[in-house]
């Protein structure tokens, strides 16, 4: 009788590669990925949103901070105010919060897939959104939208899964209504929700209870965003009407079909190619899928809808793929179970992995050096905080004076009455700094023809009122040719230091050096000897540090 021969077993001590269907290649990816958002936690620029949001919390803290809606972060991250270190490191320090959003956020895709798909392919799906090359960029961002994906995933995933009881409906209904405070864009998960309440109604077979916990948590969303909010709002001096925020940002943030952002939309997708495919394929795969109910159906369709966002809401840039994608990403489980059946879990962890190498290994970090040369500059030339202009509030830590000059901050500020152009700011306080951080304010300062993007009123004053101290740093001041005399209006009162030459101030010589306080006004000048220099300021000194070159910025 012939032997069978025995499959031959691996030697002693030696480790088999582990299955291409097996759990640790998603895990592997998704450790993988932590590391490199941390690593664009501690090493990328700071977006101008960023710098923007940190102001929010000293404006917080100085009792200036009017704009009662979406501001409940700056009370959430005073905190990093108290830190040691500079305005960069604080800003790090809330990306440190921000990472762990991320992470909550991830968790909550797992959480949620899990009540449609089995484990692998919730691994997947959470893998999906990290390695999305804008959610590697921007999701440790300070910024709301980590947080709020984190609230309003982790809500969803609560709803799905729990019994809706008392307890578990408030914990749900706390967690959206925060969200919403932090940014009014958590409406837009309004699909989302939907379609899980309508899946809890009819899993509990449509009863009369079961009504009255869904109506019981839909009312409560509302009424604990309106408690969150007067508590928030108490405690704002002079705080803005709330409603009349919400019709002004509704009117500019809903355009029906308008795509704003397509060119994003399309740089999202190439640079997450599983999700995007999944995205493409998920409404046919899920309403042809026979393993799932109609309601189940429903629920998917519901998390798949925000991706259509992109079609009509205004503010869809880079940064918005970190919260518009969560539930999205749960919405295309059933496409990326397909993918795993024909192409492998190694394959698809793999590819999602690569795709997000490729978008960190293209980071310029050196650009984040260069941010922080220029706002540790602000503290060598003042001895205390001045107020400034700027385009995002780079100098978080002293008064900004503008209006925030993002594309929708910069059409408000254009269209607002004339008490928030520059010129009318400066008659009513001293500004005696701008710091040129933007292409406008370049055009503005050192170019001679139109900024569309400013007030024609504001250029002229810009450019005769300011001149350059230390590379993007410009103070009020003039400058005077040998021999050169002219009538000059001071826009900024205080005191000037006389630099390079001797300059005749209404008809009183004052040598190089000198310092004299000068009122708002016109003022005769004139230089008799040689060229010279009329600067606001005690003898402020110049920065130690060589002016860095630009880029100032990472554009998305």
């Amino acid at each position: 009788m012939s032997s069978i021969p025995l499959a031959a077993s691996p030697p002693a001590g030696r480790r088999t590669i582990p299955r291409a269907d097996a759990l640790v290649w998603p895990m592997l990816a998704i450790s993988l990925l932590a590391g490199l958002h941390l690593s664009n936690l501690f090493g990328r620029a700071v977006n101008w949103d960023e710098f923007y949001h940190y102001t929010q919390i000293h404006e917080l803290l100085s009792g200036t901070l009017t704009k009662p809606m979406q501001t409940l972060q700056a009370r959430l991250f005073a905190w990093v105010s108290l830190l040691p270190g500079d305005n960069i490191g604080h800003i790090l320090a809330a990306r440190g919060v921000m990472f762990g959003c991320m992470l909550a956020a991830a968790g909550a895709i797992y959480a949620l897939a899990m009540a449609f798909v089995e484990r692998k392919v919730a691994l997947v799906c959470a893998l999906a959104w990290m390695s999305a090359g804008f959610v590697l960029q921007h999701a440790t961002s300070y910024r709301p939208d980590a947080l709020a994906a984190a609230l309003l995933m982790t809500s969803l995933a609560v709803m799905a899964r729990s019994r809706l009881g008392p307890g578990t409906s408030l914990l749900i209904a706390a967690l959206a209504a925060v969200a919403a405070l932090v940014t009014i864009k958590a409406a837009l998960y309004a699909p989302a929700f939907a379609g899980i309440a309508w899946l809890r109604w009819q899993e509990a077979g449509r009863t009369r209870e079961a009504t009255l916990r869904v109506v019981l948590l839909a009312v409560m969303v509302p009424a604990l965003f309106g408690l969150f909010y007067l508590a928030h709002v108490a405690f704002l001096p002079d705080a803005r009407s709330g409603g009349e925020l919400l019709a002004a940002s509704a009117n500019k943030m809903f355009l029906p079909f308008t795509f704003p952002y397509a060119h994003h939309a399309i740089k999202a997708a190439l640079t997450a190619p599983v999700l995007a495919l999944a995205v493409a394929t998920s409404p046919v795969l899920i309403w042809r899928a026979v393993d799932l109910s109609r309601a189940e159906k429903l629920a998917l369709s519901g998390l798949w809808l925000p991706i259509t966002t992109i079609a009509f809401y205004h503010n869809s840039a880079a940064y918005y793929y970190v919260f518009m994608l969560p539930p999205v990403a749960v919405a295309c489980a059933i496409a990326l179970r397909a993918m795993i059946a024909r192409y492998s879990l190694l394959a698809i962890s793999a590819v999602c992995a690569l795709a997000a190498l490729a978008v960190w290994g293209i980071e310029d970090r050196a650009v984040q050096v260069r941010q922080r040369t220029i706002v540790n500059a602000a503290d060598e030339i003042f001895s205390e905080p001045v107020a400034y202009f700027d385009f995002a509030g780079m100098i978080g830590h002293f008064p900004k004076a503008n209006a925030f000059l993002t594309p929708w901050g910069a059409s408000g500020y254009r269209t607002s009455g004339a008490a928030h152009s520059m010129a009318a700011i400066m008659a009513r306080r001293a500004v005696p700094l701008v710091l040129e951080n933007d292409p406008m304010l370049t055009a503005a300062l050192v170019e001679t023809g139109e900024v569309p993007e400013l007030r024609a009123g504001d250029v002229a004053v810009l450019r005769d009122s300011y001149i350059r101290f230390w590379g993007p740093y410009w103070l009020a001041g003039e400058e005077l040719d040998a021999g050169e005399g002219r009538a000059a209006m001071i826009r900024v009162p205080g005191p000037y230091t006389i630099a390079d030459g001797a300059i005749a101030v209404d008809g009183v010589l004052h040598p190089a050096g000198a310092v004299i306080p000068l009122d708002r006004g016109m003022h005769h000048i004139s230089a008799p000897t040689a060229p010279a220099r009329l600067i606001w300021g005690d003898s402020l000194p110049l920065p130690t540090a060589a002016v860095p070159e630009g880029p100032y910025w990472t554009q998305f």
